[in-house]
Formats: C-alpha cells, structure tokens, sequence
C-alpha cells in the first residue's frame, strides 16, 4: 500500500469510531457494511489495509456486540458470521475469544449472545 492509500483508509477509520457511537439505526447501518468494506479494502489496498481495517472493526464489534439494544447485537451477530467468510484465520481467532468472553459474562443477555455467535 502506498502513502495515498495509506492515508485513503486511514481517513476512514475514525470515521467508524464515530458512526459506532451514534443512534441505534446508526449502528446497525455501519455494521451491514463491514463484510463489504473488508473485501472491498483486501482487494484493494492489500494486506495492510486488510490489517487497518481489521483492527479497526475488530475493537467496534468489542463494543456492539454489549450494545444495551438487542436489535443492535441481532445484526452485530449477522455480521460477525459473514465475516467468517472473508477474515483470515487470526480475526477467527479473535471472534472466538470474544464470544467465549461473553459465555462467561454475568449478564444473561450477553451470554445469550454468545449462544447466537457459536450456532
């Protein structure tokens, strides 16, 4: 990846970070376009666009998926199972250790969740 590009997806990363924090709808939006936007980044910007964006999103499904709004996790677990499709296998990693951490969370809402990741 050159420098413009570079600076192409690293202009968009905040962005993310931003729309993660916004209205429910907001969030379920920005969460129906990351299976895209991680093909679309591999494709063409390389591995280190595929390693920007990955660890960018990776952190925001951290977050969406404890979102209060279960509609909100509904679609967090949509995506993180077409995500399986186009990650490679050190972001697989990451969706199992995130969803064996929400197994064993206090919340019954959370580990209900984690249900819904392993089926």
């Amino acid at each position: 990846m050159n420098k413009s590009d570079k600076r192409k997806v690293d202009s968009l990363l905040p962005a993310l970070k931003f729309l993660a924090d916004d209205s429910p709808e907001v969030k379920k939006a920005l969460l129906s376009q990351f299976t895209g936007l991680v093909s679309m980044i591999s494709e063409n910007f390389g591995e280190m666009g595929y390693q920007s964006i990955c660890g960018t999103i990776f952190p925001l499904f951290d977050k969406l998926l404890y979102d209060p709004r279960e509609d909100v996790r509904d679609k967090a677990i949509q995506v993180v199972a077409e995500l399986r499709t186009v990650v490679k296998e050190d972001y697989k990693e990451h969706i199992m250790r995130l969803t064996l951490g929400m197994a064993h969370d206090e919340n019954d809402k959370f580990r209900e969740t984690a249900v819904k990741l392993l089926n």
